[in-house]
Formats: structure tokens, C-alpha cells, sequence
């Protein structure tokens, strides 16, 4: 049997990348919570930092490169509110107030990224975990415990092609 070739491009993204620990604990306690919709997979759960799209593998060194030349602020994120998202009906849950850390660490990777050339989000960053997708009308939600996500990995993720959302992360990075 011949390996499969890789592809020219991948839908890659860098992302806070929890560890099995914490994806069972979000989805005992926050995933309940939503009620409607399909819920995201615990091995699929994360924050993502920023989203890259369709990048060549060619690219992807670079990537690995750029991830690696950065380290996790000390801290946590805390997810403490839940709310649906009309467009792209998603539940997700969201910090009340994000730590100053992190929106410093995810706009410093912008800038390198789009130094870099790769294409960024030019909306401001608002990290969340996806809980569910096609969500098609406001559940009533449930309120939450807050859930500290301790900034300990990120990774960069690819996403899976042709409508999954399966993630698989190439690289991480611990602080």
C-alpha cells in the first residue's frame, strides 16, 4: 500500500489547544448547558487565535517556525457566559472580560502572520470555544459555572475539509 499524498493546501488555524483533562470538563459542564443543536466533539474543543484559511503545505514550516517563536502568558481564560450566534448559528461560550495577556499574545501573531503574508481577520478578536453548531434558533441557554482554561498549550490546528469540523492539531507548543 502507497502513502497518501499531502495536500497542496491545508485549512489551518493556531488555537488554544486544551489538554483531555479540561476537553472532558468542558463537556460535562458546559455542553449541557446548550440544549440544541449539534454539539462540537470534546476532542474538537478550543479557542482558536487566528484563522488562516487555505495555506500551501509549502507554507507550513513557516507556520511551525512563527508558533514556535512564541510563548503562553501565564494565567487562564475563564468562560463564564454562553450565548447563540444568529450567523453562523453557534452556541459558544466566552469570557466576560478576555485577560489583557492574551489579546496582547493573539494580536502580536496577527502582526507576525500578516507580516509573513498570510491572510488574517482584520474583525477584532473575540476568543470563544464552539459548544454547538447549527443551532438554528435561541435556545434558552443555562447559565454556566465559570470554567478556567489555564493558558498552558496552543497549537496549530488543521481543520478537517468538505464540511467536517474535525481538528488535528500539527504542532503545539506548551508555556
Amino acid at each position: 500500500m502507497s502513502a497518501q499524498p499531502l495536500p497542496a493546501r491545508r485549512r489551518l488555524f493556531f488555537a488554544l489547544w486544551p489538554d483531555e483533562a479540561l476537553r472532558r470538563s468542558i463537556a460535562a459542564r458546559l455542553q449541557p448547558a446548550v440544549g440544541a443543536g449539534q454539539p462540537v466533539a470534546p476532542a474538537d474543543l478550543h479557542v482558536t487565535l487566528e484563522f488562516l484559511g487555505e495555506v500551501a503545505e509549502s507554507r507550513r514550516a513557516t507556520l511551525e517556525e512563527i508558533g514556535a517563536g512564541f510563548a503562553l502568558p501565564a494565567g487562564e481564560l475563564v468562560l463564564d457566559h454562553l450565548e447563540w450566534w444568529r450567523t453562523p448559528a453557534l452556541v459558544v461560550a466566552r469570557p466576560g472580560a478576555a485577560p489583557a495577556a492574551l489579546l496582547a499574545l493573539q494580536s502580536a501573531l496577527r502582526a507576525v502572520l500578516a507580516a509573513e503574508g498570510f491572510r488574517v481577520d482584520a474583525r477584532p478578536y473575540l476568543p470563544h470555544a464552539t459548544l454547538a453548531r447549527r443551532v438554528a434558533a435561541r435556545p434558552e441557554l443555562g447559565s454556566i459555572e465559570p470554567l478556567a482554561w489555564p493558558l498552558e498549550r496552543f497549537a496549530l490546528v488543521e481543520s478537517g475539509r468538505h464540511g467536517t469540523a474535525h481538528y488535528h492539531a500539527l504542532a503545539s507548543w506548551t508555556r
